[in-house]
């Protein structure tokens, strides 16, 4: 039969884990050259290929007229938060995204049955929260999802709903509620399916006419004929196992061919020194076989090429290392070996002198020490905290891009997806990262109670593979309860909201560590994890920073997080509240067993920029600001500034004037 409907082509997008960015820019570069229409982004294999909505919206920002089609399995995340990444998508780029919804996996009491009724309730939720010309809020309530009055957010068009699958309940669901029906199957399932989809659209008063057919042909051109030869497929099935993903030695190639290195040696650790303990001596991780060094001229290309390699190394040795992060510190001595080498840095250079070869702080409260340590010798950065208005929705787009080419080194977006008046945040970070080269991008803070730490962890990871290591993570337990419990999450309480973060940190982790045999378990309270399959791993290790305010918070961030990210508006004293928080901290970690320099100290920051003498703390000229900034660092130990502003002008007097100068400040009161 012929529907009617115009023609329209496209290519199914290679997403697995090991597909870099340049090859996914190069098929969807091809696509939109060849004049195709669709590019479509498989939902694929959980731990073997990158996330969907990720990878959408991040070929989004590099592509120009193409139109997405994003595969998404509403069972994985509630399809409230699948609404407002798609209407955020099809805003960002005019018009140009649709969804493809898969069901969820039977159930062994119900079968195919609850997972197609999920499905329906799904698309409901999506169609209510779209449906702005009904001013009311919307709401909805099912068996497997709810609406409780959550605020609505339009799609640049209407957008049609696709439903994939064959299964004769999941057709009948395409005939009641889909516009379009995607599928892979041979023509006599597809006769099949079509008649199945016609009967369920006559018998819900629909002409069948309305449901578009979409189907996916895999296949090739013969090179002697110039025919194509193939046959209409499911979804693919792997003839032959994978490679492991990604090699040591296909990450070492790819460093050496970089051009960003000078120097690469490997050599075996021989002799007495392999017998030693690697917590006996200053230079720990004596205990490993061979040894790297590499060298290069430039740090941040270096660090750039280093990511790939660097999760196959086991410890570092940082005397000669150009980056001394904490987390490097880290890597470098085990925290016995840490605490004694700070011990013996308190009584024989409690001024630091040597720092730039030891990259040590002296330990707090010594008896040699004249003043407890407030700062914790972490190098300075500088970022931008952007609102994520939709409208206009490119205005946050051009703010980040105007953030790096201020030099900043970072740009973070607020995440509240309860507000109609906000771009999903996850989206447009993605989006985001394909329309800058340089700069780190984060959520501050992302909303752990409408954001499953699972599907967050293969997000994080995916975004942070096709940048190139440029993703860092900020969460926080929940604020504004009233906003989650409409959208459909479960109100906690504040001791319930610690725990959950927790458990969201364990799950990340661990489905991050592709390193570990076996699927990941978690039997959590809030969050649990039955066997996942890991993966895919990020390219780098994942900074996990934490908003926290009260004391239960505080001492998790100190026992599991790599920075604390507080806002000053929020300090219930202003700055004097950061020494005894950050004491509550730094307890937590020596009683976890970590150094508290491992828990970096960010702060969001606000003010405004005068010509002249200010009148208080960052109300003054850009020289007044980074006075006061180091001083922050020196007395706070605050090392990450971000500036909220959604203003051009103030994010390049932050980066072009006051970051520099704070810079020069700290190095200056360090050395002396």
């Amino acid at each position: 039969m012929n529907y009617g409907h115009a023609l329209r082509f496209g290519l199914h997008l290679p997403s697995d884990a090991d597909c870099g960015p340049g090859r996914l820019v190069e098929v969807a570069g091809l696509a939109e050259q060849w004049g195709l229409d669709l590019l479509v982004v498989p939902a694929g294999t959980v731990g073997d290929d990158l996330g969907p909505s990720t990878v959408a919206s991040w070929i989004a920002g590099a592509t120009v007229s193409l139109g997405l089609v994003l595969e998404a399995r509403p069972a994985t995340l509630h399809p409230a938060m699948l609404a407002r990444a798609v209407a955020s998508l099809d805003r960002l780029t005019e018009g140009r995204v649709e969804p493809a919804f898969r069901a969820g996996p039977p159930t062994a009491a119900s079968g195919t049955a609850d997972s197609v009724a999920a499905l329906g309730e799904a698309i409901a939720v999506v169609r209510e929260l779209w449906n702005v010309l009904d001013r009311g809020l919307g709401r909805f309530t099912g068996r497997f999802y709810r609406l409780a009055g959550a605020e609505k957010a339009a799609p640049a068009h209407d957008v049609p709903i696709s439903v994939d699958g064959q299964d004769q309940d999941l057709l009948r669901l395409v005939g009641l509620r889909a516009d379009e029906w995607s599928t892979g199957c041979d023509a006599v399932t597809l006769t099949q399916g079509n008649s199945a989809v016609d009967e369920a659209a006559r018998g819900a008063g629909r002409d069948p006419r309305e449901i578009r057919r979409r189907v996916t042909i895999r296949g090739g051109f013969d090179e002697r004929t110039g025919g194509f030869t193939g046959t209409a497929a499911g979804p693919a099935r792997r003839s032959r196992p994978r490679a492991p993903s990604p090699r040591p030695y296909a990450a070492a190639a790819h460093m050496i061919r970089s051009g960003a290195i000078g120097w690469f040696q490997l050599r075996p650790v021989g002799g007495a020194v392999a017998d030693v303990s690697a917590d006996a001596t200053a230079y720990a991780h004596r205990d490993a076989n061979f040894s790297l060094v590499v060298t290069g001229d430039v740090d941040e290309v270096v660090d750039r090429a280093w990511v790939r390699l660097s999760p196959f190394l086991d410890g570092l040795c940082i005397s000669f290392e150009s980056s001394l992060r904490p987390e490097r510190i880290a890597a470098a001595w085990p925290p016995r070996t840490l605490s004694r080498l700070r011990e013996l840095r308190s009584v024989y250079d409690p001024e630091g002198v040597f720092g730039d070869n030891f990259a040590l702080t002296p330990a707090a409260n010594h008896p040699r020490r004249k003043h407890p340590m407030s700062d914790y010798g972490h190098e300075l950065w500088f970022g931008s905290f952007v609102t994520p208005t939709a409208r206009p929705p490119q205005a946050p787009v051009e703010l980040a891009q105007t953030s790096e080419r201020a030099g900043l080194d970072l740009v973070s977006f607020q995440d509240h997806p309860y507000q109609s008046a906000f771009q999903d945040t996850w989206t447009l970070m993605s989006y985001v990262a394909a329309r800058t080269e340089r700069i780190r991008i984060s959520g501050n803070v992302l909303s752990l109670p409408l954001r499953p730490p699972a599907v967050l962890a293969r997000a994080a990871a995916s975004l942070d593979r096709l940048t190139g290591g440029r993703v860092e993570l900020g969460i926080g337990a929940g604020a504004f309860w009233d906003g989650i419990v409409a959208m459909g999450g479960r109100r906690l309480e504040p001791a319930q909201a610690v725990r959950a973060v927790e458990e969201a940190v364990d799950v990340i982790r661990g489905l991050w560590a592709t390193d570990e045999t076996g699927p990941l378990r978690v039997p959590g309270e809030f969050y649990t994890v039955n066997g996942a399959k890991r993966g895919p791993a990020p390219a780098h290790r994942i900074p996990i920073r934490i908003g926290a305010y009260r004391p239960r918070m505080l001492r998790l961030t100190g026992k599991i997080a790599d920075g604390w990210l507080p806002s000053l508006g929020f300090l219930p004293e202003g700055p004097a509240s950061l020494r005894a928080m950050n004491e509550q901290i730094d307890e937590a970690a020596s009683a976890a067993g970590r150094e508290p320099a491992a828990v970096s100290r960010l702060l969001n920051l606000s003010g405004r920029f005068t010509s002249g003498a200010g009148g208080g703390l960052l109300q003054g000229t850009p020289g007044d600001w980074a006075e006061q900034i180091a001083d922050l660092a020196l007395q706070y130990g605050v090392s990450g500034f971000i500036l909220a502003s959604d203003e051009s002008a103030d994010l390049n007097l932050f980066g072009h004037e006051v970051a520099p100068r704070a810079r020069e400040l700290v190095q200056s009161e360090r050395v002396t």
